[in-house]
């Protein structure tokens, strides 16, 4: 989840928020995966490295459907999709309780993305409120290959894969 408070000046932001609302710097925990070249955290979805100028890979995306904010997958095989518990304190890879998840109905660890190369598969981890891709239905266990544009729900919470 993203830091609340900016390191710079202190003042408390929104849970999603990427620059701090009073004095603009970057939140701690907005950046995609680390510049090929020099190391720095671009923000998800920039095109090119603000330190070095170099290209970046293009990201893979969820976005969320109703307010198209976008999350970046991270650059591991394999991540669990879901919401945090601050009673048990587990966090899955993919943190969606900041976009409202709990009201949507997304299982703390609802589903499972894995790359292989370059294709990612989703899995239903036997969530309480069911996973759809493309409006059908994924059994638990089973996984599916995802396309650019396929559509994911968890629970009520509609998703976009973006594979650019």
């Amino acid at each position: 989840m993203t830091t609340l408070y900016c390191p710079a000046c202190g003042t408390l932001n929104q849970p999603a928020a990427r620059f701090c609302l009073s004095c603009g710097s970057r939140l701690a925990d907005a950046a995609g995966p680390a510049c090929p070249r020099c190391g720095a955290n671009p923000l998800p979805g920039d095109r090119f490295c603000d330190e070095c100028g170099a290209a970046l890979p293009p990201p893979v995306l969820i976005i969320l459907e109703e307010t198209g904010w976008r999350v970046a997958l991270p650059d591991q095989s394999e991540s669990v999709v879901g919401r945090e518990d601050p009673l048990s304190g587990e966090k899955p890879g993919i943190d969606l309780a900041p976009h409202g998840a709990e009201r949507y109905g997304v299982s703390r660890h609802h589903a499972r993305l894995t790359r292989t190369g370059g294709t990612y598969t989703l899995e239903d981890l036997n969530s309480v409120n069911l996973t759809y891709l493309n409006d059908q239905r994924l059994e638990p266990g089973r996984t599916a290959t995802l396309k650019d544009g396929d559509r994911i729900s968890l629970g009520t919470m509609r998703l976009i894969f973006r594979q650019v």
